[in-house]
C-alpha cells in the first residue's frame, strides 16, 4: 500500500431516512461477520427503549443563518464537566500514558542532554533551567555527608596501611594486629553515651586513643592515601576523605568529611550517566555543587550537611570491593571528573546565596514552579529531545495495585481527576485524584497517588479513555467539527462535558476541496487532539491542534482516493501511539496503519475482509470498557449497529450487535465521552431532518440513554 497513512475517524456517507435509531430487538440472522480474522460472538441485542427529548436551544447571535444549532444543557445526571472521570474496566488494568520522571522542578537532566546536543554550553543550559540566578565562583569547603546506606548502628571500616582513629584532638595510627591476632576489621560502638573503638583480632577488643577507651566523639577513620572503605555488609565501599562516626539518638551514625570538589567526584557519575555530552554533565556538576552548598547554608543537620540517598543527592563514593579487596565497581569516571574540574568551585547564586537547585530526570516539556523565584513554570524544548527518555512513558496500573495502595475504598470502580496544573498536554499534572471503590472514596494529591502507586510522575491519563482524543480545545471536554456546505468553512462545536454544546465559532476556511474531515486522538505525540483529512487529490492531511481549537495542516500521505472510509480509533495496536483504519474500495479489505508517533506511519497491515457489507464505519475510544479502543461500524442492508471489539494488538475481539434501526443515519461520530460520565458515547445525524442525536453508552458495549442534542444539521456536510 503505496506510502502514506491514513487517519479519520468515522465515515461521511449519505444515506436515508427517518427516526432516531428504536429500541425494541427483534432477533435476526445477522448476516456474516466481516472478516475472517474477527471472531464472531454470541450476538447479544440492545433491549433498552430509547426516548428522544429536545430540549431549549442556545441562542446564537453573529452567526450564518443556516448554521446547524446544538443545544446546550440536556443533561439528565449531574456532573461536574471539569472533572475527568475513568471508569475501571472489565479487565482490571488502565493504561496510562504520562510524562517526565521526578518532581518536574528546576533542571531536567534529559532536558540538560537535549540542551547539549543542541548546541549549548553548559552556562546556557544552567541559565534555561535557573532563571534569575547568576553563575559565580566561591571558595571550596568541606561538607559534612550523612551515609544513609549504613544503618546498622556501628561504623565498621576495613583495616589499611596508616589508618587513623582520630577522636578530639587525639589521634591512633592503628594497629595490624592486636593480642598477637591480625585485625580483619575497626568499628565505633555505643556504649551509654560514649563512643567506643574495637578492633577485630579473634573477637572484638576495644582500643584506647589516647589512654581513653570511651568518648565523646566523633571518632574520624583517614589514610594517608586519602580514602577510607566503610564495611557495609560484605561490601567494602571505598569514600574519599574521612569516614566518622557520631552518636546519635541511642546509636552510631556514619558520616564522610570531605572536600566539596572532592564530594562532587562521587556524585555526578551517580546522577547523571558519564557518557552524555560534556555541557550536561558539567551543568550537572554546577547544580549539584550548588544544591550542596544551599543545604550546607540552608539547611544543616546537627551532624550533617547533605546525604547519599534521592532525599538530598545520590553519593555513591568512589568504588566498591570485595572483602578479599577485589574491585567490584568504579563509581567515579574520568568524564565525570572532568565536569568538575572545568566547573571548579562555580555555583549559582541568587541574592548572594547559593540557589535551590533542585533537578529532576526529566519534566515531560514543561517545568513545574517550585518554591523559588527562579524555579519558574515553562515549557521546555529541550525534554524529549534525545530519544529514549522518560519524557514520555506507558504504564498498566492494575485494580489489585489500587486497592492495595488504598485498602479503605474496596474494589476499585473508577478514577477521578479533579485538578490539574494546567500546564501542558491534557491540562498537565495531576493535582487531585479521587479513588473511587465499591466501599468508599479516597482524595488525595497528585504527587501521593503517584508515590502511592510508583508512578513515574504525577502527568498523566488514563490512555484511549473516553473523551481523551476528542479534545481539540484543551478543557479536557469533548468536541465535534463541521464544515458548513455553503462556503466550506470549518466550524468548531465545543462540546460543554456535560451532554451539550459551548460556545460555536469557525477555525478554518477552504474545507470544501476536503472529502472526509475527523478529529482524531493525538497523532503527533504533542499531547494535543488533531484533525486528520482527504483531499479531493486523494492526500491525506494531519491539522495539529494547538490545543485551543486551531489546527496547523500538512499533508502526511498519497494516493489515498483507492480508500473509501477512514476511522480515527485511537491506540488500536496497543503500542500508546494513535493510528488509522481505512477501507480499501476495491476489495472491502479493512487496513491498520500504525501511527508512528509524529507525523508518519508505522506499520501497515489488513486486519479484515469483507467491510464493503458495511457503509457507515467510526472509531471509538473503548466503548465496552475493556480499556481497548473499538469499532462501531452500520450494516449495508438493514441498518443494524455492531460493536467490533478491539484486542488492543492491533485485532478484533468478540463483535456483536447493538442496535437496530439506523438506516436513516447518515452519519456516525464517535467523540469519546460527551457527556462527563467517563463513558464513550456516539452520536449521529438524522438524514430526515437534520437533527444530531446523542447516543449515551453504558460502559459495557451498550447504549444506554438517546436525546436530541442539535437542530439543522443538514447545513453541514461533514462532521467529525
Amino acid at each position: 500500500m503505496g506510502g502514506a497513512a491514513l487517519v479519520l475517524t468515522a465515515l461521511l456517507i449519505a444515506s436515508a431516512t427517518a427516526a432516531p435509531p428504536g429500541s425494541e430487538v427483534t432477533p435476526a440472522d445477522p448476516g456474516p461477520t466481516p472478516s475472517s480474522q474477527v471472531p464472531a460472538d454470541d450476538l447479544t441485542e440492545w433491549a433498552a427503549e430509547a426516548e428522544a427529548e429536545a430540549a431549549r436551544t442556545v441562542p446564537l447571535t453573529g452567526l450564518p443563518d443556516d448554521l446547524p444549532v446544538g443545544f446546550a444543557d440536556e443533561v439528565d445526571v449531574p456532573v461536574d464537566p471539569a472533572v475527568e472521570v475513568v471508569r475501571w474496566p472489565s479487565s482490571g488494568e488502565l493504561v496510562l500514558e504520562g510524562r517526565g520522571f521526578g518532581h518536574g522542578r528546576g533542571m531536567s537532566q534529559w532536558g540538560a542532554y537535549g540542551a547539549a546536543v543542541s548546541g549549548l554550553r553548559y552556562d546556557a543550559i544552567l541559565a534555561h533551567y535557573y532563571r534569575g540566578t547568576t553563575l559565580e565562583r566561591r571558595d571550596d569547603v568541606r561538607l559534612r555527608v550523612r551515609i544513609t546506606a549504613d544503618d546498622d548502628g556501628e561504623t565498621r571500616v576495613a583495616p589499611a596501611s596508616g589508618l587513623t582513629a582520630t577522636a578530639g584532638d587525639t589521634a591512633l595510627t592503628l594497629p595490624s594486629s592486636l593480642a598477637g591476632s591480625r585485625v580483619t576489621a575497626w568499628r565505633v560502638v555505643r556504649d551509654g553515651d560514649r563512643l567506643v573503638l574495637q578492633g577485630h583480632a579473634g573477637g572484638w577488643r576495644t582500643t584506647a586513643i589516647g589512654g581513653a577507651t570511651a568518648h565523646a566523639g566523633p571518632i574520624a577513620f583517614t589514610t594517608p592515601a586519602g580514602a577510607v572503605r566503610l564495611v557495609l555488609g560484605s561490601t567494602h565501599r571505598e569514600y574519599r576523605g574521612a569516614v566518622e562516626a557520631v552518636a546519635t539518638g541511642s546509636g552510631v551514625g556514619t558520616r564522610v568529611v570531605a572536600s566539596l570538589e572532592s564530594y562532587l567526584r562521587g556524585v555526578v557519575p551517580a546522577e547523571m550517566p558519564a557518557s552524555w555530552p560534556a555541557p550536561a554533565l558539567q551543568a550537572q556538576a554546577v547544580a549539584a555543587r550548588t544544591y550542596a552548598r544551599w543545604q550546607r547554608t540552608e539547611e544543616p543537620g546537627t551532624w550533617y550537611d547533605t546525604c547519599d540517598s534521592t532525599a538530598c543527592q545520590v553519593f555513591n563514593g568512589a568504588a566498591d570491593y570485595t572483602a578479599g579487596g577485589e574491585l567490584i565497581r568504579r563509581y567515579d569516571h574520568p568524564a565525570s571528573d572532568a565536569a568538575v574540574g572545568a566547573t571548579a568551585e562555580r555555583i549559582l547564586l541568587h541574592e548572594g546565596s547559593p540557589a535551590f537547585t533542585q533537578f529532576t530526570s526529566a519534566n515531560g516539556g514543561w517545568t513545574v514552579r517550585g518554591s523559588r523565584p527562579y524555579l519558574t513554570s515553562f515549557a521546555d524544548e529541550y525534554d524529549g529531545v534525545v530519544s529514549g527518555s522518560p519524557h514520555r512513558w506507558r504504564t498498566t496500573l492494575t485494580a489489585r495495585a489500587v486497592a492495595a495502595a488504598f485498602p479503605r475504598v474496596g474494589r476499585p470502580v473508577a478514577l477521578r481527576v479533579t485538578g490539574r496544573d494546567g500546564h501542558g498536554a491534557w491540562g498537565g499534572r495531576t493535582t487531585s485524584v479521587v479513588v473511587v471503590g465499591a466501599e468508599g472514596s479516597a482524595e488525595v494529591s497528585g504527587e501521593r497517588f503517584r508515590s502511592a502507586l510508583g508512578l513515574r510522575s504525577s502527568w498523566w491519563r488514563v490512555s484511549g479513555a473516553a473523551g481523551a482524543g476528542h479534545d481539540l480545545t484543551g478543557d479536557r471536554r469533548a468536541d465535534l467539527v463541521a464544515r458548513r456546505a455553503a462556503d466550506g468553512s470549518l466550524w468548531l462545536y465545543p462540546g460543554n462535558g456535560a451532554g451539550g454544546f459551548g460556545a460555536t465559532r469557525p477555525i478554518g476556511t477552504g474545507w470544501r476541496g476536503m472529502t472526509s474531515i475527523r478529529v482524531t486522538p493525538d497523532w503527533d505525540g504533542d499531547g494535543r487532539s488533531d484533525i486528520v483529512a482527504r483531499s479531493r487529490e486523494s492526500d491525506l492531511w494531519l491539522y495539529s491542534g494547538d490545543g485551543a481549537g486551531g489546527v496547523s495542516g500538512r499533508p502526511i500521505g498519497q494516493g489515498w482516493s483507492g480508500m473509501n472510509a477512514i476511522a480515527t480509533p485511537g491506540d488500536w495496536d496497543g503500542d500508546g501511539r494513535a493510528d488509522l483504519l481505512a477501507r480499501r474500495a476495491a476489495d472491502g479489505t479493512l487496513w491498520l496503519y500504525a501511527g508512528a508517533g509524529r507525523s508518519g506511519f508505522g506499520d501497515v497491515r489488513p486486519i479484515g475482509t469483507g467491510w464493503s457489507a458495511w457503509n457507515l464505519i467510526t472509531g471509538t475510544s473503548d466503548f465496552d470498557g475493556d480499556g481497548h479502543a473499538d469499532v462501531v461500524a452500520r450494516r449495508r442492508g438493514d441498518g443494524t449497529l455492531w460493536l467490533f471489539r478491539g484486542d488492543g494488538r492491533g485485532g478484533f475481539g468478540a463483535v456483536r450487535r447493538i442496535g437496530h434501526g439506523w438506516g436513516d443515519m447518515n452519519t456516525l461520530v464517535a467523540p469519546g465521552d460527551w457527556d462527563g460520565d467517563g463513558r464513550a458515547d456516539l452520536i449521529a445525524r438524522s438524514a430526515v431532518d437534520g437533527a444530531l442525536w446523542f447516543y449515551a453508552g453504558n460502559g459495557r458495549g451498550e447504549i444506554r440513554t438517546v436525546r436530541r442534542i442539535g437542530t439543522g444539521w443538514t447545513a453541514v456536510d461533514a462532521i467529525g
